[in-house]
């Protein structure tokens, strides 16, 4: 009789790491279990059987004991903690007083600000993300302290089917509008962390260009508030996005640089850990205390910590380590999608970077093999996010990535060491050094970027997600099995995958009448599809939720499109969404962009679009919104805007003439009164607060409350 194979001798187990992920799995998957989901039902039921069968077979009976413990603990983890996130429900407006936070961005006409140490009608309460119209004259700062009033919105964590992490990393319960001109404003002090921020701002910007400041400042804080957009894109598009957030990459240099420095000076390793620890957190703390860093930072120490207490390093484990207290602090973060890639590419490497190593070192030298090793994992390992976000795989990115990230390790230690220095008086001439090699860097990359050696990801159903992390622990050393086996299970694992992609591949959407509202922060856009499959978008700029709902429905392409905001509206952004989304057709009133490409319309005019026909309403010369047929149904958009007493009498009187199904109010639109009390039971759709949503109703009925008209009151 033959001796049973020893579970050790199959799998390399490490109990801690397996416990972290079947936690991790329990709070990623609590909402749409516990909701009803049936491929996460699914999904979570077959993992755990086969766990656990996995275990009674080798009689680990407390391996399987602390797999489920795991699960179930973190599934009520991420209830409570979102019980402690989520705010209360406000419906009057209310008196706000509160701080305003660093994390402060704007435009032409607005600011962005997170607010901190918030009191609501007086009352302490959680943190406040606001918009703020601007007005001559008005300019807010760090420190500041700001009342005003206001409707106070509960943020909804879940929109869309998609988790809001923003507002869990910038730990905003509420959003709010407000006027500049309405807001009561006390300057204040910046904190010791924001002061260091803007300090190493300020050296940069004085001692660099403009555009290579603002990648300096992000490389080395993770703040990408000022980095140029243009420079992001290149970064992203040729897979090197991963410079500009501090991450394992930038702890492991800053390791590097002071053990260089302490050994130097000859000090004691018990000595140079402890002021490796206390530099490590002091950074932490200036880079805001992101899962990335606090987990590279974790992990860096583990490594040095090891070899003093005689034990080997563990890279599963340490990793599972830094996981653990991560998600202890909030374990809400393991919904954020920058938390999950950080982990996913970590244990990538540390589980392929030595077969994939081995099989270049074959034919190439060492360094180029250990380099391929590397970036080709961490591109395997954020894969399925990647395809989440629809975004381009650029297949050249290995070579930036062999190319750039060694120039980029002797950059980042110049521009540290340089930016410290740079608080000397007359030095900060020496990050001009810096400023050369930032713009060599996107030199390459935007070469690369230029290439057509791309393809655009659709967005990967879990049950494939998990084949790829199934695929991964396959293919490492982990696995103990004949290189026979491991080929066959790779085989079964890629066919399985090939066969989901396959179906999700042929099932095409029948074309319909739909109507979906798709909100981006303050501004709303719609998608119209008739009969024939062609698609109407009615708003202006593409935000990143508008390629996401395209990717999602397998719309190809847009045929039509209305501008509709005479602020938003750019000939930049015009052109931008002709080039990306093939938009046949651009209409829009003439006071609306600086574009060339568009058809100009004037006011109060039917036009057809296919087999759309549109109206631009105006009353007097205020723009009240767009009235759109198209498949015997009838639809008005309507914009924001305060209105005239004139306006108010034409619209009410119009109401009575249209035979509306359906329409659309953005944000305490002061048409609201009118459409609730008009009588007539079309669909209404209201919009409030700042964030990503959309409702995609399928039928063209618009039958989105039961019948019942919705109230805005």
């Amino acid at each position: 009789m033959k001796q049973k194979i020893s579970f050790a001798r199959i799998v390399n187990f490490r109990p801690l790491f397996y416990g972290f992920l079947a936690f991790l799995f329990g709070i990623i998957s609590a909402y749409r279990l516990f909701g009803g989901d049936a491929v996460y039902i699914s999904l979570v039921t077959v993992s755990l059987i086969l766990a656990i069968s996995f275990c009674m077979f080798y009689r680990k009976w407390m391996v399987a004991i602390l797999v489920v413990l795991c699960f179930f603990a973190g599934s009520g983890c991420y209830f409570l903690a979102e019980h402690c996130f989520v705010g209360k429900s406000y419906t009057e407006k209310q008196e706000v007083v509160a701080r305003v936070s660093d994390d402060i961005s704007e435009n032409s006409y607005y600011y962005s600000v997170v607010l901190e140490d918030c009191f609501i009608s007086e009352k302490a309460d959680k943190g406040i993300r606001l918009s703020i119209r601007k007005s001559e004259g008005f300019e807010i700062q760090t420190g500041d302290i700001i009342s005003f009033n206001s409707y106070v919105n509960k943020v909804h964590l879940w929109e869309m089917g998609d988790f809001n992490s923003f507002y869990v990393r910038d730990n905003t319960a509420y959003t709010c509008v407000a006027n500049a001109e309405d807001i009561t404003l006390i300057h204040g002090n910046a904190k010791v962390d924001e002061k260091i921020r803007q300090a190493i701002k300020d050296v940069l910007f004085e001692n660099m260009s403009a555009e290579n400041a603002g990648t300096a400042f992000a490389v080395l804080t993770g703040d990408k508030s000022v980095l140029n957009e243009d420079i992001e894109e290149v970064y992203r598009g040729t897979g090197i996005i991963h410079l500009l957030t501090v991450s394992g990459l930038h702890i492991s240099f800053l390791i590097a640089m002071l053990g260089f420095v302490l050994k130097k000076c000859k000090v004691n390793k018990y000595i140079r850990l402890a002021i490796t620890a206390v530099f490590l957190i002091f950074y932490c703390y200036i880079c805001g205390f992101t899962p990335s860093v606090v987990r590279a930072t974790i992990m860096g120490l583990v490594l040095m910590c090891a070899p003093m207490f005689g034990r080997e390093y563990d890279k599963l484990t340490s990793l599972a380590v830094a996981g653990f207290l991560i998600l202890f602090i909030n374990p809400l973060y393991a919904l954020d999608v920058g938390f999950l890639m950080s982990f996913s590419c970590v244990a990538a490497i540390f589980l392929l970077y030595n077969p994939i190593s081995k099989t270049f070192k074959k034919f190439l030298p060492e360094y180029f093999a250990k380099s391929i090793a590397v970036s080709l994992s961490a591109q395997i390992g954020i894969l399925p996010f990647l395809a989440s976000f629809g975004q381009d795989l650029n297949f050249l990115s290995l070579i930036v990535n062999v190319l750039l990230v060694p120039i980029f390790g002797v950059l980042f230690i110049l521009l540290f060491a340089s930016t410290l220095l740079s608080f000397i008086p007359y030095v900060g001439i020496i990050l001009k050094l810096s400023d050369w090699g930032f713009s060599g860097i996107y030199h390459v990359a935007e070469f690369f970027d230029g290439t057509i050696a791309k393809i655009r990801l659709s967005n990967f159903s879990p049950i494939i997600s998990a084949m790829i992390f199934l695929l991964m622990f396959v293919l490492s050393n982990f696995l103990m099995v004949s290189k026979k086996f491991k080929a066959l299970f790779a085989s079964i694992i890629l066919a399985g995958m090939s066969v989901f992609i396959l179906v999700d591949t042929l099932v095409v959407p029948r074309p319909s009448s739909t109507a979906s509202i798709v909100c981006a922060y303050d501004d709303g856009s719609m998608f119209l599809t008739n009969k024939k499959g062609e698609v109407l978008y009615v708003g202006n700029d593409f935000y990143g939720i508008h390629q996401e709902f395209l990717d999602e429905n397998k719309l190809t392409k847009i045929n039509y499109m209305l501008a509709i905001d005479v602020q938003s509206v750019s000939g930049k952004s015009i052109i931008d969404d002709l080039r990306k989304n093939k938009i046949q057709e651009i209409y829009a009133y003439k006071d609306f962009t600086e574009a060339k490409e568009e058809l100009v319309v004037e006011k109060n005019t039917a036009y057809q679009a296919g087999d759309y026909n549109f109206e631009y309403i105006f009353v007097e010369e205020s723009f009240v919104g767009v009235k759109i047929d198209f498949d015997n149904s009838s639809i008005f958009f309507a914009t924001n805007k305060n209105l005239s007493y004139n306006a108010y009498r034409y619209i009410t009187e119009e109401i009575s003439l249209w035979n509306l199904d359906f329409v659309y109010l953005s944000t305490k639109s002061d048409l609201a009164p009118l459409f609730v009390n008009s009588g007539h039971s079309f669909g209404i759709y209201d919009y409030e607060g700042i964030g990503y949503s959309y409702y995609d109703d399928g039928n063209i009925s618009f039958n989105f409350t039961n019948g019942k008209v919705r109230s805005l009151d």
